[in-house]
């Protein structure tokens, strides 16, 4: 939920509810795209617009793949984008492997018994409990993932007491883990299970420890990714290319569809005068529409051989 701040003539006009990532943008791409090859009648093959719901937070992809996406659509390979801010409009990023981070959600729940702020000896108080396991959650990646891994494990929110004289009862932690391969995932899972019991019980509070694995990592693989790179670097286009970037510690659910079919998740640039992705400042640039538009429709004439 956020509160737009752009300033824009088109902003939302529902309090709590903006476009902060760009997915109009890239629905817009995809239509335009889509009339355009639909007026193409040279292709040796199909082309399957996937417009998908759901993908912040809920998994609207993995659902379409449950559902018999790729039954009722039989495809060859499977290719998505994303725009990101701070890259020039006609700059494309694309990277064979690990391109996005496996997103794992956290919440933590500590019951201890509520007091008087003047008797703390009469409660259980579950507050230095919970201090005291941000302190341990917040170690688990500098002590137990190898410093050349790449892993992130954020608290994001703690709730706990709501006045000045009475100790809550409990206390509630969230927040979430981001990794590239099953192994560290694996990892942070089990150390924060063990981090959780044993504060638990050093504080003599009950906790209950929900730890759901959300989506997996992006892996691109290497022939649609060469493919995209082709499209971006052909002079034709006037467009630059990169590749070798850093993975990016952001998720995405498209990672359901590359677990069944081979694959390409790549970047647009967004330009420079945008705002953050999930920021009230942010404003999808429209500069932005032909480049999509442009790599949807090369990609199908490239990829069917037209």
């Amino acid at each position: 939920p956020l509160i737009e701040q752009t300033g824009v003539a088109y902003a939302s006009q529902q309090d709590g509810v903006m476009h902060a990532c760009g997915h109009d943008g890239h629905t817009t791409m995809g239509l335009g795209a889509a009339k355009i090859i639909a007026k193409h009648n040279g292709l040796n093959g199909k082309v399957v617009f996937i417009f998908q719901p759901a993908e912040e937070n809920m998994g609207g992809a993995k659902r379409m793949v449950e559902e018999g996406l790729f039954e009722r659509c039989p495809i060859d390979a499977v290719f998505g984008l994303h725009n990101l801010p701070g890259v020039p409009i006609g700059e494309i990023w694309a990277r064979e492997g690990a391109t996005s981070a496996a997103f794992d959600t956290f919440d933590i729940s500590l019951e201890g018994a509520g007091g008087h702020g003047a008797m703390p000896d009469k409660a259980i108080d579950p507050i230095p409990a919970a201090a005291a396991l941000i302190d341990g959650l917040n170690t688990i990646v500098s002590r137990n993932i190898a410093p050349l891994d790449s892993a992130v494990l954020s608290i994001c929110a703690v709730n706990a007491g709501e006045t000045y004289n009475v100790i809550p009862s409990t206390a509630l932690i969230k927040g979430s883990c981001r990794s590239f391969n099953p192994t560290t995932q694996a990892i942070l899972k089990d150390r924060i299970r063990t981090v959780v019991d044993g504060v638990a019980l050093a504080f003599g509070v009950t906790a209950d420890l929900t730890y759901e694995e959300r989506y997996p990592a992006v892996i691109n693989s290497p022939d649609e990714t060469e493919l995209i790179r082709s499209i971006a670097q052909d002079p034709k286009n006037g467009w630059s290319f990169k590749g070798d970037f850093e993975p990016l510690m952001g998720s995405e659910d498209f990672s359901f569809y590359l677990q069944k079919k081979p694959g390409c998740f790549f970047i647009i640039g967004n330009g420079n005068e945008c705002g953050p992705l999930h920021s009230p400042t942010y404003n999808f640039n429209d500069e932005a529409l032909p480049v999509g538009v442009a790599m949807w429709t090369q990609l199908a004439k490239r990829f069917l051989g037209a």
